[in-house]
């Protein structure tokens, strides 16, 4: 019986490694390898890219073993299954980030933190906010409204606050120390704009009293598109933009469930998993979402110029409200959430949105052209409040008048 019982147990052993290696080689042969791993957020190694380099001779021979292994390794059937799982256990068993730039915090909150610089949260950061760029961003932001505001254009800069921000006591211990006493650096940065006559909403207070679990997913690090809705209803009625005299589109009770991804799970290698939503009833819908060649070709109105269209990863026209003019809209990744709301309540707007301010984005002569009412820039408080700036011409440069360079406010 003892014979029979190890046998069986032997071959379980071998087809638990033959069988995920036989599917694997297959996959290999079909042609249908993993190029990328949102799991693992990297490259994986292909025969279909090692082939050609061999034959072309940009591969030596004696390299080809390890680059098979590799291979092998990569394009595993259960690799993935496994390093999820093992992701897993770390994160909810344990309370350990698997994933750079990712904090796990209490009950459940994880964080876009951008360890060890902390650049997504500058309270913590070793040297705090970078004071020079501060004092250079100031300088170009309220320049940039006061030359618009002289020409009968408002702009509405809203920051949007971080969920570090809305409920820092769920970061870990460690981070909250480094936090406590020091005082909030995007306040710091809204307070001196709106000391040189910025028009700045910061609804810090506003985004906590609606409870964080209303405007945030605990796992996600973007707000979701009912929060957006939410928002900007206040913003309209109540908030910065109620300046336009736009009285917003109703919303109603939250409707029905929607699914959205978990945007961190992929940083942590457990990804991808979804989370249900609630977005509010609003009721109206837009009378017309373009792409840039559907407006030029309805309209004959071609903005192309002003900015390349690769560098944004959404750029459209959007008629909403007749009466209510024209606004540009314009703004980084936490800008997409509310931007159909947004469009809604114009006549025509335009809608742009990337992951970084462009050098590429001529922002003076776009508003010349386009001929805005108003303009509206919505950006997350780590492109306000930065602790490591990335060059100036890929960040804020976009509101240099044209044929000027960023200043230097350092004294070097």
């Amino acid at each position: 019986m003892t014979f029979w019982i190890r046998l069986l147990g032997s071959l379980i052993f071998l087809a638990a490694i033959a069988v995920p290696g036989v599917m694997t080689v297959q996959r290999i042969a079909s042609g249908q390898e993993e190029a990328r791993s949102l799991i693992e957020n990297r490259q994986f190694a292909q025969f279909s890219v090692l082939y050609p380099s061999f034959l072309e001779g940009r591969l030596p021979l004696r390299r080809v073993p390890e680059r098979l292994t590799d291979i092998f390794y990569d394009q595993l059937t259960v690799r993935t299954r496994v390093t999820r799982w093992i992701n897993s256990v770390l994160v909810n068993g344990f309370g350990h980030s698997t994933g750079a730039g990712v904090t796990i915090g209490e009950h459940g909150f994880w964080f876009q933190t951008e360890s060890p610089s902390y650049a997504h949260l500058a309270c913590a950061a070793p040297d705090g906010l970078d004071q020079d760029f501060a004092a250079e961003f100031v300088d170009v932001y309220s320049d940039f409204q006061a030359r618009w505001a002289a020409q009968g254009v408002p702009v509405y800069l809203i920051v949007i606050p971080k969920k570090s921000s809305v409920v820092p006591e769920y970061l870990p211990s460690f981070l909250r120390e480094r936090c406590e006493g020091r005082p909030n650096p995007t306040e710091q940065i809204v307070d001196r704009l709106r000391a040189r006559g910025a028009a700045v909403a910061y609804d810090l207070e506003w985004f906590r009293d609606q409870g964080v679990d209303r405007m945030f997913d605990r796992r996600s690090y973007h707000w979701d598109d009912g929060a957006g809705v939410r928002y900007f209803n206040y913003l309209f009625s109540d908030g910065l933009l109620s300046d336009t005299e736009i009285e917003p589109t109703p919303i109603g009770d939250d409707g029905r469930i929607w699914i959205d991804h978990v945007d961190l799970a992929n940083k942590l290698g457990i990804g991808p998993l979804d989370y249900e939503m609630r977005r509010p009833r609003v009721r109206d819908r837009l009378r017309g979402n373009f792409d840039l060649n559907e407006w030029l070709a309805e309209t004959g109105e071609d903005y192309t110029s002003h900015f390349d269209r690769r560098s944004f990863r959404s750029a459209r026209f959007m008629r909403g409200r007749v009466g209510t003019g024209r606004a540009l809209y314009f703004g980084d990744s936490f800008s997409k959430r509310p931007d159909n709301y947004f469009g809604l309540q114009m006549e025509e707007s335009l809608i742009l949105w990337t992951r970084n301010m462009r050098s590429d984005l001529r922002m003076d002569s776009l508003i010349q052209d386009f001929h805005p009412d108003f303009v509206v820039l919505v950006f997350v408080e780590s492109k306000v409040a930065v602790v490591l700036p990335e060059d100036p011409q890929s960040v804020w440069s976009a509101f240099l008048p044209a044929g000027t360079e960023w200043p230097d406010s350092s004294g070097d």
